[in-house]
């Protein structure tokens, strides 16, 4: 979630030291303030992962690329420089979980039936 939020940061033409100086925060307090969402957050992507298994869902060939092809779109690059630059970061794993989260969330939302309140 840091490094989420400093890429934030850097598209705004902000870094983290900056936003440490403008806050009177460190790296620390910036930890301790996400730790409830991030425990949250790592709970739903358990339950999502286990979810996806369980359902045998997998992200396709087609689906990485469609992703890449959005991705390469909205930062104006070509898809296959996309690519490469995830692959050489140690990414292409993290865009891959996206795809599966993706499709899992999208399974449990045709799945879902709606309930009745009882009132």
């Amino acid at each position: 979630m840091v490094k989420e939020f400093e890429n934030r940061l850097r598209m705004q033409g902000m870094n983290l030291e900056m936003y440490y100086q403008f806050t009177g925060q460190n790296n620390d307090t910036l930890k301790e303030q996400m730790r409830g969402d991030a425990e949250k957050r790592v709970r739903n992507n358990l339950v999502l992962e286990a979810i996806a298994k369980a359902e045998n869902i997998e992200a396709t060939e087609e689906e990485i690329n469609a992703e890449l092809e959005n991705l390469a779109k909205m930062y104006n690059r070509p898809a296959d420089e996309v690519r490469s630059i995830f692959a050489s970061n140690g990414n292409l794993q993290t865009l891959v979980n996206d795809v599966v989260t993706k499709k899992t969330v999208s399974f449990l939302l045709d799945n879902s039936k709606a309930v009745a309140s009882a009132v």
